[in-house]
């Protein structure tokens, strides 16, 4: 975030924030020896069309909550001003990790195995795509893959451990 000029913090126990609000929210998990790791970035957020979409039934509640959001919720368009789009975030985030573990991030391939859970878990996870997914969908949900350096890795796993 701070390569794109967000001073953002991180606050315990997942969230990241920026002028205390909230911009991004992960989680992780261990299982299997690997550490399962996602999280959000708010890189546009519109709170009115979020509680909409949600369905909250009743609009004065539905205000309230949008406000509340507003008040406790930033993105980093909201936050820069500009529109953010997501290659731009995507080698802002790249970079970052490459200076602060003093790696060098390089794409890796997504293997079959990969491929078909990815795709099981879609039709698990998202029954109201009915079970077929358009190019854009699978993309979408596609696992991302890095290979670490073998030193950054140990690290990581003594610090999972």
């Amino acid at each position: 975030m701070r390569v794109l000029g967000i001073p953002a913090e991180f606050k315990p126990i997942n969230d990241i924030g920026v002028n205390g609000k909230k911009i991004s929210g992960n989680a992780a998990t261990r299982a299997l020896k690997v550490v399962h790791q996602h999280g959000t970035i708010l890189r546009k957020v519109n709170p009115k069309l979020m509680f909409t979409v949600l369905k909250v039934p009743n609009e004065k509640i539905r205000d309230k909550m949008v406000k509340s959001v507003e008040e406790r919720v930033t993105s980093v368009e909201w936050f820069l001003k500009r529109e953010v789009g997501f290659q731009e975030l995507k080698e802002a985030l790249k970079r970052g990790f490459e200076e602060a573990f003093k790696i060098e991030l390089v794409p890796g391939e997504v293997t079959g195995f990969e491929e078909e859970l990815a795709e099981k878990l879609r039709v698990k996870n998202t029954p109201q795509l009915g079970g077929t997914s358009g190019d854009s969908q699978r993309d979408l949900l596609k696992p991302v893959q890095f290979k670490l350096p073998q030193p950054v890795w140990n690290n990581l796993q003594k610090v999972f451990a």
